[in-house]
């Protein structure tokens, strides 16, 4: 019988050298808290003569229900969603600014400022900076990043200058 160090899988086919899962050495002996069945599949008499074959069937270790996410691949798809995060909110900005914020009668700052068209404009362009500014630092691919900040820029500078 023979075990892998990595990942603790046994083997019972002592013609194995590799892992089946990761591709690490084996080594003889194995672990007790594994789970590992040999099953005899029957063979037709005539294609194999009288010897039996056997397949060895590996199964993980107990502790491990769902495979783990490599390292990479979780920060990869983190740092699209969070680049997509940010040009999506970036439009929702945009959106909010031209349909609300623009067409508002302002009788006073004070209450302009206290409203809820306000208050969520001003969330949003909080909250795409923010995920923004963290996707210009995690992700590789910083474009949408990029647009996505312009895009809230050019919607400050435009809700800043004076309207006729």
């Amino acid at each position: 019988m023979k075990s892998c160090p990595r990942c603790n899988a046994e083997y019972f086919d002592n013609q194995l050298e590799f892992c089946l899962d990761d591709g690490t050495r084996l080594r003889a002996g194995g672990a007790a808290h594994e789970r590992t069945a040999v099953l005899d599949r029957p063979e037709p008499a005539e294609a194999f003569g009288p010897n039996k074959s056997q397949e060895t069937v590996v199964i993980g270790p107990m502790n491990d229900a769902l495979p783990a996410v490599p390292q990479h691949l979780a920060a990869a798809t983190s740092a699209g969603l969070s680049e997509n995060a940010a040009l999506v909110l970036a439009l929702l900005h945009n959106w909010w600014q031209w349909i609300y914020i623009e067409k508002v009668y302002i009788s006073s700052i004070a209450e302009f400022l206290l409203s809820a068209n306000f208050l969520m404009w001003l969330l949003l362009l909080s909250a795409g900076t923010a995920v923004s500014i963290y996707s210009i630092k995690v992700s590789k691919n910083k474009t949408l990043a990029i647009i996505s900040l312009v895009t809230l820029a050019i919607n400050l500078i435009l809700f800043l200058v004076p309207r006729r």
